[in-house]
Formats: C-alpha cells, sequence, structure tokens
C-alpha cells in the first residue's frame, strides 16, 4: 500500500505524484501464486517485482502475492488520505497515538472503496505448537499476515512554533504502527489488523520520500526482521548502515536454509557459480573451514539476477537494481569466526575480506600450530564500550565456560556454555545492558580456570 496525505507533493523524480498513484504501482506484485517452469522464470521481474524479488531471494520457496477479488486491478493499492497532516494533528487534539489511529482507519475504508472487502485471503498462516502453517481459506489465526505500508512521508508539520510528524519518525520499522497498539476488525469475517511486531503483527512501515529500489531494500530489510533476524547483523538484509545488502547475503541464506555451503577442496581446483544458484540443488556458496567455528564463505556475484545486488559501500549504486553495468561484480569472501546463528541483539558476527571484481583468491591453510596449553588472554580494548573481544587457547577439546561477574562477585552474564574443538578462539562481550563499572570474566575448560579484570566506561 502506497499511502500519502492529501496534496502531498510529488518526489524530486516525478515517479510518486501529488494525489495520485505511483507510476509503478501496477507493476509491484502478483495477484496469484505461480510454479509452473523454473522458479526463476515464476514472477516478471518487471511487472511483478516483489514476488519475482522473493522468488529469487528464496529459490521458489516463499511466495509473496497479493490475492485481491477479480474486480481489483492491481496487487498494490494507492491511498490517497482525506486531511492533510496538519489537519490530521488538529482532528486529533495533538494527540499521536489518536492521529495515527484516525490515519490508519481511513486506509482500510478507502482499500474497502477501492473493492477489498473480504480480508481473509490474506490471513492464511498459523501457529500450531511452535510451528507456524499455510492453511485452507477461512482457517487462518484471524489476523491479517503482512501488509507493506509506505508512506510517501512520517507527515511533518509545524504547528505554534513547534514540529512533530503524525508517524513515528523513522524511516521504516517492523510494525504497522509505532503510537497506538489498538487492534482493527477491517472485514465483515471479523478478520483483524494488529499494528504491533510480535507474532501477530501484520506488517511493516516504510516512511520516507524516496525511489523504488529504497522503498524495496527498506520493505526487505523490515519484513526480515518479521521472519528471521530480530536484530542487526554486518552484510545483510538486515544489517544497519555500512554493509546493507540489497538481497540476501550468503549469511542470510544460509540461516534460512535457501542454501547451504559445500566445504571447499584445498589444494584442489574449485569451481563456484554464480550466486544466483540457478543450476544447483544446494545453492552455489563455498565454504572453507578454518577451525573451531570460524570459516570464510565465498560468493561470485556477477549481477546474473536482477535482483543480486550487494552491499551498500564500496559498491554502492543510485538506482541499485537497474545497474547492469560490471561495477560491484566479482568474488565476495566473508569471515565468519563464531559460527552462523540466529542473533538476539545487534551483532557484528562477519567481515568482508574483500569484493569488488577479485577472480583469483587462494587460501593456503593455518599457519600456527594448535595450542600446546590452556590460556585466557586479556580482553581487548579494554576499557570498553560497549564491546570488548576475549581470546582463549584449547589445547585440546573441551567444554568451555566464559561467565561475567560484577565487582562483588556476583555471576551476571554467561557468555559461552559448549563445547569446542582444540584451537584459538575469540568471542565477543556486549556490555549495553550493563552499567560502568569494574568487572570480571572467568574461563573453566576441564581443570583449566582462569580469571580476568576488565572495565566498561560508557
Amino acid at each position: 500500500m502506497f499511502v500519502q496525505f492529501k496534496d502531498e507533493p510529488s518526489d524530486p523524480r516525478g515517479t510518486w505524484p501529488q494525489n495520485s498513484a505511483p507510476t509503478y504501482l501496477s507493476n509491484m506484485i502478483s495477484k496469484t501464486k505461480k510454479t509452473s517452469g523454473n522458479w526463476w522464470e515464476h514472477f516478471s521481474s518487471s511487472t511483478e517485482i516483489l514476488s519475482s524479488h522473493w522468488a529469487e531471494i528464496s529459490r521458489g520457496v516463499f511466495h509473496v502475492i497479493s490475492p485481491v477479488p477479480d474486480t481489483v486491478s492491481n496487487g498494490a493499492f494507492s491511498i490517497v488520505l482525506p486531511k492533510t497532516a496538519l489537519e490530521y494533528w488538529l482532528a486529533s487534539g495533538g494527540n499521536h497515538p489518536i492521529a495515527e489511529q484516525m490515519v490508519h482507519r481511513d486506509i482500510w475504508s478507502i482499500v474497502k472503496s477501492q473493492g477489498l472487502t473480504d480480508w481473509r485471503p490474506y490471513d492464511r498462516w498459523k501457529k500450531v505448537g511452535n510451528l507456524f502453517y499455510f492453511t485452507q481459506l477461512g482457517e487462518g489465526d484471524g489476523f491479517v499476515d503482512m501488509i507493506y505500508k509506505v508512506h510517501k512521508s512520517i507527515g511533518n508539520i509545524a504547528y505554534n512554533g513547534d514540529t512533530t510528524s503524525i508517524l513515528y519518525p523513522r524511516a521504516g520499522y517492523n510494525q504497522l504502527g509505532a503510537y497506538n497498539g489498538t487492534l482493527d476488525t477491517v472485514d465483515n469475517f471479523g478478520t483483524i489488523i494488529s499494528y504491533g511486531s510480535d507474532q501477530i503483527g501484520s506488517g511493516i512501515t516504510v516512511s520516507f520520500r524516496g525511489q523504488l529500489s529504497q522503498y524495496l531494500g527498506t520493505m526487505g530489510h523490515e519484513h526480515g526482521h518479521q521472519t528471521f533476524m530480530p536484530a542487526h547483523i554486518t552484510y545483510s538484509w538486515s544489517s544497519f548502515g555500512l554493509g546493507y545488502e540489497n538481497f540476501f547475503s550468503p549469511y542470510d541464506m544460509i540461516l534460512n536454509d535457501y542454501m547451504q555451503p559445500r566445504d571447499a577442496t584445498l589444494n584442489a581446483t574449485n569451481v563456484l557459480g554464480d550466486y544466483s544458484s540457478r543450476n544447483t540443488s544446494n545453492g552455489e556458496i563455498l565454504k572453507i573451514p578454518v577451525q573451531g567455528f570460524e570459516m570464510f564463505l565465498l560468493a561470485s556475484r556477477n549481477k546474473v539476477s536482477k535482483w543480486d545486488r550487494n552491499m551498500l559501500g564500496d559498491t554502492a549504486q543510485i538506482s541499485t537494481y537497474d545497474d547492469q553495468s560490471e561495477y560491484g561484480k566479482g568474488l565476495y569472501i566473508y569471515h565468519i569466526e563464531n559460527g552462523i546463528y540466529f542473533p538476539e541483539g545487534d551483532i557484528s558476527p562477519q567481515d568482508m575480506e574483500c569484493a569488488d571484481g577479485v577472480f583469483n583468491w587462494q587460501y593456503v591453510g593455518q599457519s600456527a600450530q594448535l595450542p600446546t596449553e590452556y590460556s585466557l588472554y586479556q580482553n581487548y580494548p579494554n576499557p570498553f564500550n560497549p564491546e570488548t573481544n576475549i581470546k582463549f587457547d584449547l589445547p585440546k577439546d573441551n567444554f568451555v565456560t566464559i561467565k561475567v561477574y560484577d565487582i562483588l562477585g556476583k555471576e551476571i552474564f554467561t557468555l559461552l556454555n559448549d563445547f569446542r574443538n582444540a584451537g584459538r578462539y575469540k568471542i565477543t562481550f556486549n556490555g549495553s545492558n550493563f552499567a560502568s563499572g569494574i568487572y570480571y570474566y572467568k574461563t573453566k575448560a576441564g581443570e583449566f580456570e582462569s580469571i580476568k579484570k576488565m572495565i566498561l566506561i560508557k
């Protein structure tokens, strides 16, 4: 849904005119699921943009469609609100939750007037136990599954010497509403829209004046928060800032089980196909194990798929998905130190060793021998804010615990509690949730124990 306030100006390029639909509205999404032929040909990348995008990311597994009635021409909706941002503010009495609620209820009313009177086709997923299931029509959980709600702006206003906005002042967030958590019933069948970000949340919000490629990237980023990545990591579609992907990175692919890496054969020639992975069942990611959970992941990204556009940063383009130049093509090498796992907070689990046109790369193995004795090293940096690295050596396989204590000796956090193979390790401690002060970290592996002091300064 593309939403604008009354009389809101056009974007600078004229792709979303004032009081009118975006020029690309009819090309946004397929109205029906398609499964015949090759998965990369299920949907048109020109006229079924979102459907094609997700089909190529998931390699034909994840279908994103808008099952509108046959009487509705487009799967995407254009909503021109009946009030300006200032008019909503005055009508709400200067109350953010009320103003936001008024905007949302006008949206659903306008969508109904455009022909969407039965929302049950958008309520097909239901959680049973710990798993989610796709159900028959009318057997969902009663909540709309996913709405992409794109606002042309947050509705900035200036009134009586103050400035504010109708919507939450952020370019995107993984929920439909930020100020008002009221549930809204949107049809005569009792289908409900939930404005939160929990498991019954009904969608995401994007709110800025931008280009289509920017909207696509932000919609995917926020949808990623809803489906697999509650926080942010480096080099991911759910990254924040530099390292932001416009596709799924190898880390994302593996987390979602859309691709599985294959181990490289050392001292031999390894052939790596294009990352679009159209001729292999497991995907084209080459893995070079180092030791423990440390690894390198290699991907050859050459824009075979229109949607495979890698990180912003040293490969940034203005209109990402329309760029067919040689710029950004090449071998991408990701270094992952502690394995691939679902993050619980904003972390940096990987870095990029090289990118952009590097086609000849050789890994010659570890130059260092396995450690001969147990060691726990002083954290670095120290003092730190908010993250610091702790290194330790294991001469043999063992179960390892690392626990953090406050200055009074009270255990406050378990950093590691797992089996590790012999090797050298580095683990990151994030002190964002702790106050400034002196802390101690204690490592235990078999008969080995060691304690060191670290200082958190905020």
